[in-house]
This record gives structure tokens, C-alpha cells and sequence, in this order.
């Protein structure tokens, strides 16, 4: 899991084109320490300048919404299109998140299958557990249009002012 903020994280600092980002990364790239330990330096001169519009803290997950169908109510169904999503957000500049409302599946519960060891198969976007309670859904293409990044522990982030 660790891994995947890690790289969620990574994503979202190499896609801000708002800022100058020090290192910009692409899928499937071999990285150092010291590229990321730069953006992150990066992250905290903004904050350090006062750059930070909002914290955020969301008290609920990463889940997997289907942005295609967000009114889902059978387990064992394929997702067109899989979102990561935080919820249950709270922000320090009390503006409404950018949200969809929308069913959503465990990450626990989300295509995991070890009789489909191939990622890209279907099975892999496949949820075995709906939860059909409606959330207001914070995903990571609304934080990156939002200009909302990571913070440095889980669920926490920040709405970065452009410079």
C-alpha cells in the first residue's frame, strides 16, 4: 500500500504544471532518492512560503469508485473506469471539495484474485464487495485538477496556491 502512495504521490508532483516541480517522472521509469527527496523539498518551500490555501484531511480511504457508473449495486462486477477516492473529507478553508457521489468498493475487495496473476486481466478491475452507501468521493484526477497533493502522512493533503 505503501508503495501505491508512493507513487500516487510521485504522479501528482511530476503532473503539476502549475508549479516547477524539480523531477517529472513516467510510468515505468527507474527513479533515485534524491529526485524525490527534491520534490519533496519542493513541497515543503511552498509550504514554507505560505503557498498552502487548504489542509485537508479526509478520514476514510482509499476505496475504488467506477467514475463510468457511480450507481453500482452488484458485487462481482467489472468497473469501467476505476478511480482510487478519499471521503469523509474535511478542509481548513471550508470551501466544498471537488467530489463524486457515487457506490464504491473496498481496495481490499478490489480485483484481487490470484487465479489471474496478469494485471491486465479483466479480473483486476473486477470489485467483490459493493458498498451501496453514497459517499462524496475526492479522487486523484479531481486532486490534480484542484492542485491538492500528499501530505506527509496518510489522508492528510494540501491545496497549493499557484506562484
Amino acid at each position: 500500500m505503501m508503495k501505491h502512495l508512493l507513487s500516487a504521490t510521485l504522479i501528482l508532483l511530476s503532473t503539476l504544471s502549475y508549479a516547477q516541480v524539480p523531477n517529472s517522472f513516467s510510468s515505468g521509469e527507474t527513479i533515485s532518492s534524491s529526485q524525490v527527496n527534491a520534490n519533496f523539498s519542493f513541497l515543503a518551500d511552498a509550504m514554507a512560503r505560505g503557498n498552502v490555501a487548504a489542509i485537508i484531511y479526509c478520514k476514510s480511504g482509499p476505496v475504488v469508485i467506477d467514475a463510468a457508473n457511480t450507481e453500482l449495486t452488484t458485487s462481482g462486477i467489472v468497473f469501467e473506469n476505476p478511480k482510487f477516492a478519499f471521503y469523509n473529507c474535511l478542509s481548513t478553508d471550508n470551501q466544498t471539495l471537488p467530489t463524486i457521489t457515487s457506490t464504491w468498493c473496498n481496495t481490499a475487495y478490489f480485483g484481487l484474485n490470484s487465479t489471474y496473476p496478469n494485471p491486465s486481466n479483466i479480473a483486476y478491475k473486477t470489485c467483490y464487495s459493493i458498498s451501496e452507501d453514497k459517499i462524496d468521493a475526492l479522487t486523484l484526477d479531481k486532486m490534480i485538477e484542484n492542485k491538492i497533493i500528499f501530505g506527509p502522512t496518510a489522508n492528510w493533503f494540501y491545496k497549493i496556491i499557484d506562484e
